[in-house]
């Protein structure tokens, strides 16, 4: 059942009935709502080493000065603009996995092909595959109906980006207005060990 397909991924505490009522009202009071440690603890902590593992090899963040904006740029992250509104890389790996697997297909049997999978295309895959997987799935948009009462989403579009520590940002502009209303559904991974990155505890009702 849905449920138990969630779960795989989700953190229990956001799946029953009186969470999904407490979420519920609180959206419709708010029309917002943050539920922070959204990934159960295997997921949490898979995507967690992924991506700190990124930024050590790309040798950005923990206060290290950050000055090379070329830095994480690849066939799979490519940046995008324009600076006074924006900069982030965004994954499009998606094109060159299919790409790959195409060629594989095509290719004659007898042929070995050697790929090496850095630590930025581990991560976008394992990103990637949470995008397809879980918020693209007929299940997710059954949550976020009970989540919001707005209905069951009938179309959807997301990117995967990466925020590189000191280098990139996104600010409010006219161009991200729409004429007919949207939900917006954000994930973000913060690494870090303040109260902020921690969250609350599942107990806690304060927040």
């Amino acid at each position: 059942n849905d449920i138990q397909f969630l779960s795989e991924y989700i953190n229990p505490t956001y799946l029953t009935p009186k969470s999904i009522t407490d979420i519920q009202e609180w959206f419709e009071e708010e029309s917002s709502v943050q539920l922070r440690h959204f990934f159960n603890e295997k997921w949490a902590s898979k995507i967690q080493a992924s991506v700190l593992d990124v930024d050590s090899k790309d040798n950005v963040g923990r206060g290290k000065s950050a000055i090379d904006y070329t830095v994480g740029v690849s066939d799979d992250w490519k940046p995008v603009g324009p600076a006074h509104k924006q900069r982030f890389l965004e994954y499009v790996g998606d094109a060159a996995l299919k790409e790959i697997s195409e060629t594989t297909m095509a290719a004659d049997s007898s042929t070995t092909t050697t790929t090496t999978t850095t630590p930025a295309t581990q991560s976008g895959e394992l990103l990637l595959h949470l995008k397809k997987t879980i918020f693209e799935s007929p299940i997710f948009g059954r949550l976020i109906e009970n989540f919001t009462s707005l209905g069951i989403p009938i179309g959807c579009r997301g990117k995967i980006r990466r925020f590189r520590p000191g280098l990139d940002y996104t600010i409010a502009h006219y161009g991200i207005l729409t004429k007919e209303s949207v939900l917006d559904a954000t994930v973000c991974f913060v690494a870090g060990s303040g109260n902020q990155s921690q969250g609350i505890d599942a107990e806690d009702n304060d927040d």
